[in-house]
């Protein structure tokens, strides 16, 4: 079903409607707090303060003697000494000057028990961002446990100085036991180096060093145009040999000898030839040449041939010999790198072997040295009084109580009471599941509330005699008023037809209908309408009795006997008001109240009745009310506010819905005065303003 949003309104109803949760929970809780707070036996606390500064080099164990204290190692130090002041050696040293079987805290306790007690009511917690330690200890009587914490403080620091002239002796001894050891090794180191430098000429070697390392350096250079120009000179003696095996002519190696730029002269003989051969040309193609002056030139032209082959020949053995000698060049420079790197590699292994024996000796001078300074450190040191540790502030007894805070504990329980009542009453509305008022039954029903009844009480307000009558006895109640104002609200609705029959039913027994019926038949005759109350339930009737009538005949001796109307129906104490009572419990209720007599039944009273108003069996029990609201003009529900569930009001409507019932709308009755937002003070002084001296003297 849907939700409408919660408001503020909502939560205050919720609380008010809970009051007694709240105000019992919180009753109980401050209750509770406030004995066991002022029964509760005070404990007192007494606190020294204690000074705990890094230990100085004399005064530290021979773990220190390599190097200072680091964060960690000084961490681990403080934490240590925290454990200390409450370590059993110094609490059983506490127990042996103390005699804390007198206390009454811990009266009939072993030595066992009292040392785990003690354990747990000394607490040490240093302050930050300092050397200060709050050494604190709790217990009844303030006096004792002041001296107490100042005794454990002196143990402590006893404990420290003992432990420090433990740790310098042990130092010392240990010192002097390894120095001549460190000493031998430092002989020993410093005359390997010593010899291992006159051996190897070390100074020698780092200037050689440099040297080689230049020179290697060079070599590589000069070797890398040396192989350079290897391939250049390679690639064309290639050319060269491999034109000359395939018959190349002069002339064609020539060429090849001018691409490759081997000579300069054979390419001046080829252009001489060049001109000569033009020459010829010109001359041989005169009309009339002279032919010694040709047979000359060519005479020179093959002489240019010859050179040419000539100059091709000794190029050739030029190159061939400057390749050979590049070559042998390259071997030899090689072979030199070589040599510079094993040389190289011979220097390097040297220095670095002189460097490790360096360090050998430098690490065994550096820890000869510090051994000795903290020889010396330890001898001065040996009488010393440690001051490391030292009483900043000495307990002090205090006579205000840490425990129990009254104050506070009080406080608490107000807030937790407070609290804890108002969840509580929230939690038990969370478990109420029942129809409580105008928003539960828009919310979950879907249906208008008619009116509201106030829950009948035996007030001033309602004088005594048959509930059921209070419209008639007490017309100037709240609820008489009530029942009115839903004989106003069925007037103005669409139930309100002048020649209607209403039906009034509910979703399950004990929820008020046949009393909402009697007194809305009530309201309706007082208003001067022709009123006619139908008891239709033919199973568990009850308007008989309220009227104090026979129930011998009645609307079932009409199906059974074949009695008329007018001889059943009754007339009342109420003017304009009768009553058809049910007459004897028929075997078939469902069956009689389904005929179509009943039909005929009902038509025949809208005729001689303004108002006809039906009281029905609870439609999930029984299918009654479903039959009789389709015979009806209108069907109104009743629902008890704080009673009837949610699930079962629901159940009740969709029964009557499903036959096709036109359900009008719901009386929420049982009214709490003030739930739900709901007030009844109209109505309160309505009945204060019409009331006659006597109602008032009651």
């Amino acid at each position: 079903m849907e939700q409408s949003e919660l408001q503020p309104g909502d939560l205050l109803r919720v609380v008010l409607r809970r009051i007694w949760v709240v105000v019992l929970f919180f009753v109980v809780v401050v209750s509770v707090v406030a004995v066991g707070t002022f029964r509760a036996v005070p404990i007192y606390k007494s606190t020294a303060v204690l000074i705990i500064e890094r230990p100085t080099s004399p005064n530290v164990g021979v773990e220190e003697l390599l190097g200072s204290m680091s964060y960690f190692d000084s961490k681990k130090y403080y934490q240590t000494q925290y454990s200390l002041i409450t370590g059993r050696s110094i609490l059983s040293d506490l127990m042996g000057s103390i005699p804390f079987h007198a206390w009454p805290e811990f009266e009939g306790m072993a030595d066992g028990e009292i040392l785990s007690a003690l354990e747990d009511s000394i607490e040490v917690e240093p302050r930050d961002a300092s050397f200060l330690v709050d050494v604190s200890m709790t217990g009844r009587d303030p006096h004792e446990i002041t001296r107490a914490v100042n005794r454990l403080v002196k143990i402590y620091m006893d404990h420290n100085n003992e432990t420090t002239r433990q740790s310098i002796a042990s130092g010392t001894n240990f010192l002097e036991s390894e120095i001549p050891e460190l000493q031998t090794k430092l002989e020993t180191s410093f005359k390997n180096l010593t010899e291992f430098q006159e051996n190897n000429n070390v100074l020698s070697d780092e200037e050689n060093k440099g040297i080689i390392l230049d020179e290697i350096k060079a070599l590589r250079a000069s070797l890398i145009q040396l192989e350079d120009r290897q391939d250049e000179l390679h690639g064309r003696f290639e050319s060269l040999m491999e034109a000359k095996q395939g018959g190349a002519s002069p002339e064609v190696l020539a060429m090849i000898l001018a691409d490759v730029g081997v000579s300069r002269q054979v390419e001046k003989l080829r252009e001489e030839k060049r001109l000569l051969e033009q020459d010829a040309m010109v001359i041989g193609a005169r009309p009339s040449y002279v032919t010694s002056e040709l047979a000359s030139l060519h005479e020179q032209i093959s002489g240019k041939d010859l050179a040419i082959g000539a100059e091709v020949e000794m190029a050739f053995r030029k190159l061939e010999t400057e390749l050979e000698e590049t070559r042998r060049l390259v071997k030899v420079r090689k072979a030199r790198e070589g040599q510079l790197y094993e040389a190289s590699q011979i220097l390097y292994r040297t220095l670095n072997e002189f460097k490790r024996l360096q360090d050998i000796y430098q690490r065994n001078y550096d820890l000869f040295d510090q051994f000795i300074q903290r020889h010396n450190e330890l001898a001065a040191a040996k009488n010393a009084q440690p001051n490391n540790i030292r009483v900043e502030f000495p307990a002090e007894a205090t006579m205000a109580p840490v425990r129990p805070r009254k104050a506070l504990n009080l406080a608490l329980a107000i807030v937790v009471g407070l609290l804890g009542g108002l969840l509580l009453a929230f939690f038990f509305e969370y478990l109420d599941d029942t129809i409580k008022g105008r928003d539960d039954v828009s919310r979950y029903l879907h249906l208008p509330p008619i009116g509201f009844v106030p829950a009948i009480s035996n007030g001033r307000r309602v004088e005594t005699g048959n509930r059921d009558l209070i419209t008639f006895n007490s017309p100037q109640s709240i609820v008489s008023e009530a029942y009115r104002a839903i004989r106003t609200g069925i007037a103005f609705s669409g139930a309100g037809d002048e020649r209607q029959v209403i039906l009034i039913t509910s979703a399950s027994p004990r929820e008020g209908k046949t009393t909402t019926a009697i007194n809305i038949a009530v309201a309706m005759a007082q208003s001067g309408q022709k009123t006619l109350l139908v008891d239709t339930d033919l199973r568990r009737p009850r308007i008989h009795h309220t009227f104090e009538l026979e129930n011998s005949r009645g609307l079932t001796s009409v199906f059974i006997n074949d009695f008329r109307l007018e001889e059943v129906i009754m007339p009342t104490e109420v003017e304009n008001l009768y009553v058809l009572p049910c007459g004897p419990i028929p075997p078939n209720p469902s069956e009689i109240l389904g005929s179509a007599r009943m039909t005929e039944i009902l038509d025949q009273l809208r005729s001689m009745f303004d108002r006809v108003v039906m009281d029905s069996p609870p439609t999930v029990a029984v299918t009654d009310a479903s039959i009789l609201g389709r015979l009806a003009d209108s069907t109104i529900m009743v629902v008890s506010a704080h009673s009837t569930r949610k699930k079962v009001a629901s159940q009740g409507k969709e029964n009557l819905m499903n036959l096709g019932v036109n359900l009008s709308g719901v009386i929420l009755n049982n009214m709490k005065s003030g739930r739900q937002g709901y007030s009844y003070s109209g109505y309160y002084y309505y009945g204060e303003y019409g009331s006659d001296a006597k109602d008032d003297a009651d």
